[in-house]
């Protein structure tokens, strides 16, 4: 079983690389726009807007490839990690109960597991890096197009026009994924979902092998604050569903159906996209709940109060959530108008203002401030 905060922090070491990497996309897409936007003769424009186009596809795919060369590494040792944690957790409720559970380094089939979840994961990320290449060579294209035709306006003067070209790059960060319906999914976003997701159901898949292995049919669901919430009970109300007992055999119960009640193995269900909880062995006879009935209703009751409003937790958490969006977002506009050479006193006022929204916030909820999701990226050692 992984905990919750487990769960959170996981991604960390990925995320690290991949917003370090698209800081040094982003300034570097500055800079060219920066220097495009001195070109004012036509024929000349044409020529430096498509070498300035080539060289910046040739310097994003250098820059992914080489974060997918770090971030595998990380990835083989979050899996790794995240097994070994897992098992610890359940193997001690068999040892408990007189089972024997096998080592994991001594199991081949649970290897198989893990190695098949990080194949996958590392395919998905490979997948991305060639998504990104191409939509983020298309930002830039557009956002060299946007200041090209401000400056040669006439209306707009140089530092307003790179201005806002590069505002055009950082407003949400590099895109990885442009869907027909037109929904986008950047790539920060992108890179913690395909973590999470990846190393939490290859964990999971390790657990029911484990179960299956000792013959245990229950299972309960971790709870934690704050959980996901929709209407009337079903897979995508996590806070329906966590902290309960469940049986996995689909066989006639007392207990309710696992895969049913709580949608594991869909994406809105358990151990889906972006889902921070787990589950973990029940012993009927011998184990107890983790939760009673008062604390879980406690745990999807709780709220915060912000601004003089009330709100549900969740919701409290989705706002944080757009606060720390918009403390990234100055942060990369920033580093990119000084990338640039163009004046970021005002992008560095708003970081300023955004970090006072977020204390007042963290001050009125008593949420955790979480200072990694307030991170645009850090430079890269030379």
């Amino acid at each position: 079983m992984l905990t919750f905060r487990q769960l959170d922090d996981l991604p960390d070491a990925v995320l690290d690389i991949i917003t370090a990497t698209e800081r040094e996309i982003i300034n570097d897409m500055a800079r060219r726009i920066a220097k495009a936007g001195t070109v004012t003769d036509t024929a000349q424009w044409q020529l430096s807007r498509l070498e300035a186009i080539g060289a910046e596809r040739d310097y994003i795919m250098r820059q992914l490839n080489r974060a997918l060369g770090m971030t595998e590494q990380q990835l083989i040792r979050l899996f790794d990690e995240a097994a070994t944690r897992t098992l610890a957790t359940d193997d001690a409720i068999y040892r408990a109960a007189g089972y024997n559970p096998q080592p994991l380094a001594d199991n081949t089939y649970m290897q198989q597991l893990i190695r098949a979840g990080l194949t996958k994961t590392l395919t998905e990320y490979r997948n991305l890096t060639l998504t990104t290449a191409a939509t983020a060579t298309q930002q830039f294209e557009n956002a060299l197009d946007l200041a090209y035709h401000k400056v040669t306006s006439g209306g707009f003067s140089y530092q307003q026009a790179i201005r806002d070209g590069v505002r055009t790059l950082t407003r949400k960060g590099i895109a990885a994924i442009q869907y027909p319906t037109g929904w986008v999914d950047y790539l920060d976003v992108a890179f913690r979902r395909a973590t999470l997701t990846g190393v939490n159901q290859t964990a999971a898949e390790v657990q029911l092998r484990r179960m299956d292995e000792m013959g245990t049919d229950l299972v309960e669901t971790t709870a934690h604050h704050g959980a996901r919430t929709a209407p009337g009970p079903g897979p995508e109300n996590h806070a329906w569903w966590q902290g309960r007992w469940f049986s996995r055999s689909r066989q006639p119960s007392k207990y309710p159906d696992f895969y049913e009640q709580t949608g594991y193995g869909t994406g809105p269900g358990l151990c889906g996209w972006n889902c921070r909880h787990s589950f973990f062995p029940v012993i009927e006879g011998l184990s107890d709940r983790a939760h009673s009935i008062d604390q879980l209703r406690s745990l999807n009751d709780r709220t915060v109060t912000y601004d003089g409003k009330e709100m549900d937790l969740y919701d409290g958490t989705q706002h944080q959530r757009y606060i720390q969006r918009q403390i990234r977002r100055w942060k990369r506009e920033s580093s990119a108008l000084e990338a640039a050479g163009v004046d970021n006193a005002a992008a560095k006022g708003k970081v300023r203002e955004w970090q006072a929204v977020q204390r007042d916030f963290i001050d009125q909820t008593g949420l955790r401030r979480d200072y990694f999701r307030e991170r645009a990226g850090k430079q890269f050692t030379k």
